[in-house]
Parts: structure tokens; C-alpha cells; sequence
């Protein structure tokens, strides 16, 4: 006689008892259903991002197609692996330039946290910079101050500039 396969037969099992979950052991029905739970609440809190990353990407895509179609495959190719392309050399890349936009995002976040709306988080950005190359370029300080001044002088400029 042929046997039942274990999953038919906790399927059969969860008709009769009415069981939430369908776990091999009795023992992890309470765990298999935690798991559950938390899965779920992983995919609720998950959902929006990735539905706005892939309408992104799908706009991203349209605009392509518009703008050139005959290459627009190729372009969107690219976009997908540019910061996987080069090993470590790309994907550093992706950090070197995503940096500067990270933290604007903090001061901007961090801003409206305390209340204060601050919209020219990129300017400040900018002309603190500037004002950090140019004091490090023009003033002679000691070593162990030379990143502290530009520091305090890129500060002392951005909240300026606001």
C-alpha cells in the first residue's frame, strides 16, 4: 500500500482540527505560526518600497522609450547593473556618489525631527563644500587641526547660507 505523502496528511489533519498553520511537528505549530506573523508584517511594511521602486523603474523605462527608443533597452541594462559592473570599483562608486545626497537626507531628516523646516538642505550643502575646500586649501594649520577647521568653517557657512 502505498503511504501518504506527510503534507496531504497534515492538510487532512487541519480540515479536522481546524489548524492555523501546517508545520512536520507537532511541537513547532506555535513557532510556524510566529513565523508567519512576522513574515507578513515584513511584507506589509516592505510592499509600498518596492511598488515605488518598480514604478520608478517602469517610468524610468517609459521616459527611455520616448526619449530614444532604439537604445533604450540598452541604457535601462545599464541602470540596473551600472553599480554591480567592476566589482568593488563599482559598487564603491555607487557609495561615493550616493554620500553627499545620504547626508543631506540625515540633515534634512534630523531638521525635521526638532521641528525646524528647512528646505535648502542641497545649497547648504554646496556652500559648505566649498567653504571646507577653501579653508583647507588656503589656510596653513597644523595636521591635527586641518580637519577640524574646514569642518567648523563648512558648519559655520551652511547654517549661514540658511
Amino acid at each position: 500500500m502505498k503511504e501518504k505523502s506527510s503534507v496531504s496528511l497534515l492538510r487532512l489533519k487541519r480540515r479536522q482540527k481546524n489548524w492555523d498553520c501546517i508545520c512536520p511537528e507537532p511541537k513547532e505549530w506555535r513557532q510556524c505560526c510566529e513565523c508567519k506573523n512576522i513574515l507578513k508584517k515584513c511584507a506589509i511594511a516592505l510592499a509600498p518600497t518596492i511598488i515605488c521602486i518598480a514604478l520608478g523603474l517602469l517610468a524610468g523605462y517609459l521616459i527611455l522609450l520616448f526619449s530614444n527608443p532604439a537604445q533604450a533597452g540598452n541604457v535601462f541594462r545599464a541602470i540596473l547593473s551600472g553599480g554591480f559592473i567592476g566589482g568593488n570599483r563599482g559598487i564603491g562608486d555607487v557609495f561615493y556618489y550616493a554620500t553627499p545626497l545620504l547626508m543631506v537626507g540625515l540633515g534634512v531628516a534630523v531638521g525635521f525631527k526638532t521641528g525646524v523646516f528647512n528646505i535648502g538642505g542641497p545649497g547648504q550643502f554646496v556652500i559648505g563644500g566649498y567653504f571646507a575646500m577653501l579653508t583647507a586649501h588656503t589656510l596653513q594649520v597644523p595636521r591635527p587641526l586641518s580637519w577640524l577647521i574646514p569642518l567648523v568653517a563648512a558648519a559655520a557657512a551652511a547654517a549661514l547660507f540658511r
